[in-house]
């Protein structure tokens, strides 16, 4: 919807308009949200928690699904702090990023407090001590591993599920077949 009133700004001055906005089309039995979202705990993002909670409440949709990279986050104590809670709720993901094996949502997900990324999904193949080399078969574990990893993990849920992301860039010039799993 929109709002608008004339607003006077002096220099040096602060000036408020408090806007009324209602929805405009009917969402009832529909819950938006939104499946790769990265906060101030990814190393490519610098929004914070409060900033990403305002953003998607002010859009209007309903579930932030947190898929920081190699980062469990829950926005539910910063959507309660802000009064947001009747607006937006959060669940908690993370995104899988490989180096050569593409990068994978996973999603809900429990969060572990003892670890400092609340448990996120090492996709590094277990090896012996020096034989941890890509050229040894030992390194990165394939999409089927990830996943298996994944949804098997101490923080996974019943529900948890993983989706690939970005699947151009990684599976087709590795020349993956995906209906083959």
């Amino acid at each position: 919807s929109l709002d608008h009133a004339p607003v006077e700004i002096r220099p040096g001055e602060t000036a408020t308009f408090d806007a009324v906005l209602a929805r405009v089309i009917d969402t009832a039995g529909f819950v938006s949200s939104d499946y790769h979202v990265h906060g101030i705990r990814s190393a490519d993002s610098r929004v914070s928690h409060v900033d990403r909670v305002s953003q998607f409440a002010g859009e209007g949709v309903d579930n932030i699904i947190m898929t920081d990279h190699h980062a469990h986050t829950d926005l539910t104590p910063t959507i309660a702090r802000l009064g947001f809670t009747p607006f937006v709720h959060a669940t908690v993901g993370e995104e899988i990023t490989t180096w050569d094996a593409g990068h994978y949502n996973a999603y809900p997900m429990t969060i572990d407090p003892s670890l400092v990324t609340g448990g996120s999904t090492d996709w590094g193949r277990p090896a012996p001590a020096g034989e941890d080399f890509k050229s040894l078969g030992n390194y990165i574990m394939t999409p089927a591993e990830v996943l298996v990893l994944a949804t098997n993990s101490p923080t996974a849920t019943v529900d948890t599920i993983v989706q690939i992301n970005h699947i151009d860039s990684h599976f087709v010039p590795m020349e993956i077949d995906t209906s083959v799993v």
